[in-house]
């Protein structure tokens, strides 16, 4: 989770966590050069042996969190990337690293079990989104849903839906009483990545 989070978080003051896309100011060029040095000499001291201090870290997660929650719009995906010179969103996007933000917000909530974030209807809302995008299918008599890439996609994931059945046992993890709702999404998963492994052990 640490290394998802760190990842995901923005760097200081640069990719300060916001509410709203409006409320972001254009830094000037002074600005930049001193929040991207301050960034570069963080990350240089931790790579060269000095490690982030629990509060350091914590701050981390706190940032990285808020930014990923915030970051989650109309049918439950995420951003993908933000350019806060520019002040606008990319079009690009990756479903495989859609899944694994997922991921990591499962990861925070089953290791801080209050939900002091309120991630539980953000990780419902990405759930439903790869539900909606999956597609059903039968190998052998077994019948499996895979994640795909998008929703005219008819090509199956396999990297995006492990991620996908990973989030959904983490959060079962955190509220035990979700598995009703997930159980047999959680099962269809199940049997198409055991679908998709070869002789040799990889898939």
């Amino acid at each position: 989770i640490l290394l998802l989070t760190f990842l995901l978080t923005p760097l200081t003051g640069v990719f300060a966590a916001h509410t709203t896309k409006s409320s972001v100011a254009t830094p000037t060029s002074n600005q930049t050069l001193v929040e991207l040095r301050e960034y570069i000499a963080r990350v240089t001291e931790s790579q060269n042996g000095t490690p982030l201090t629990p509060l350091e870290l914590r701050q981390s997660i706190q940032e990285g969190t808020r930014w990923i929650k915030n970051a989650q719009f109309g049918k439950g995906q995420f951003h993908y990337e933000y350019n806060p010179y520019a002040d606008t969103y990319s079009k690009d996007d990756n479903i495989v690293r859609q899944a694994g933000t997922l991921y990591a917000l499962t990861e925070v909530l089953r290791r801080d079990d209050a939900d002091p974030y309120n991630l539980t209807r953000a990780v419902e809302e990405s759930l439903e989104y790869f539900e909606r995008i999956s597609k059903k299918g039968t190998y052998e008599g077994t019948s499996f849903m895979c994640v795909a890439s998008h929703g005219a996609s008819t090509r199956c994931e396999l990297g995006a839906t492990a991620l996908v059945l990973t989030a959904i046992l983490g959060f079962i993890e955190h509220a035990p009483g979700k598995k009703s709702e997930y159980g047999d999404l959680m099962e269809e998963y199940r049997s198409f990545i055991q679908e998709m492994q070869k002789r040799n052990g990889g898939f």
